[in-house]
C-alpha cells in the first residue's frame, strides 16, 4: 500500500512539474513579443505599481506597437523616475507620441514640460497649444492652466472672460486650484461682476481638498466677522 500511495506522490509531483510557471512563460521573450498591445499594458501597469523594473520592458514593447496608454504611462515613469531612472527627454519622446494620438493626459503632462522647459526648450505657446486640446476634451487639470494661460496672458493673449469660462469647467470638475481661482476673481471683481458670496462658495469647495490659500481666505473672513 505505501509504494502504491508512493507511486500516486512521484506522479502528481512530475505533473506539478510539468505545468509552466506563469510567471516565466509570460516573462518570456518570444511570449512577450507575441502578446497584443492591450495585454502588455495590463500587466506592465501590475509591475509599475510593485515598483519593478519589468514594467518598462512590457510597457515599452506596448508602446513600440502604438498602444497610447503604454506610451503615456512610459513617459510618466521616466518623468518620476518610477521603475526607471528618470529621464525628461525619454519622457517626452513617449508622451509626444500618446499626444499625437489625441491621449489628453499626455497632451497636459507634455504642456507642462513645455511650460517648464524639462526635457525641451521652454515654449510657452507649445504649452498652451497642447493644455487647449486636452482641456477641449474634458481634461480638468489641462482646463485650469489653459485658463492661466488666458488670465495671465502667457503663451496667448490675455482675455478674463474666456479664462473665467475655462477656471469653471475645471471647478465644475472638483479642480480645487481652479476653484480657487475662479473664487479670487469674484473676490476682486476682476473681469466679472463683483460677487463674494459666489467667491466664499468656491473657497469653501476648495478648501474642504485641502487648498490652504483658499483655507486662509475663510479664516480671513471669520477673523473680519468677530472683529
Amino acid at each position: 500500500m505505501f509504494r502504491m500511495f508512493k507511486r500516486k506522490k512521484d506522479a502528481g509531483e512530475a505533473a506539478e512539474a510539468a505545468k509552466p510557471n506563469a510567471d516565466s512563460k509570460g516573462d518570456d521573450e518570444e511570449h512577450v513579443l507575441a502578446s497584443d498591445a492591450e495585454d502588455l499594458f495590463a500587466r506592465g501597469k501590475v509591475y509599475m505599481v510593485n515598483n519593478d523594473r519589468k514594467a518598462e520592458k512590457l510597457l515599452k514593447i506596448a508602446a513600440e506597437k502604438g498602444h497610447a496608454d503604454a506610451q503615456f504611462h512610459l513617459g510618466h515613469m521616466y518623468i518620476n523616475g518610477i521603475c526607471v531612472p528618470a529621464d525628461h527627454n525619454e519622457a517626452v519622446k513617449w508622451l509626444s507620441l500618446a499626444a499625437e494620438k489625441g491621449h489628453a493626459d499626455a497632451q497636459c503632462r507634455l504642456g507642462r514640460m513645455h511650460d517648464n522647459g524639462h526635457g525641451v526648450p521652454q515654449n510657452f505657446k507649445e504649452a498652451v497649444k497642447l493644455y487647449r486640446l486636452a482641456a477641449q476634451q474634458g481634461h480638468a487639470d489641462a482646463q485650469y492652466r489653459f485658463g492661466m494661460s488666458r488670465h495671465y496672458g502667457i503663451g496667448i493673449s490675455r482675455n478674463t472672460s474666456d479664462a473665467v469660462k475655462w477656471f469653471r469647467l475645471a471647478a465644475e470638475r472638483g479642480h480645487m486650484d481652479a476653484q480657487y481661482e475662479l473664487a479670487q476673481i469674484y473676490d476682486h471683481g476682476n473681469g466679472v461682476a463683483h460677487d463674494p458670496t459666489e467667491a466664499v462658495k468656491l473657497y469653501r469647495l476648495a478648501a474642504e481638498q485641502g487648498h490652504a490659500d483658499a483655507k486662509h481666505e475663510l479664516s480671513r473672513r471669520a477673523d473680519r466677522v468677530q472683529a
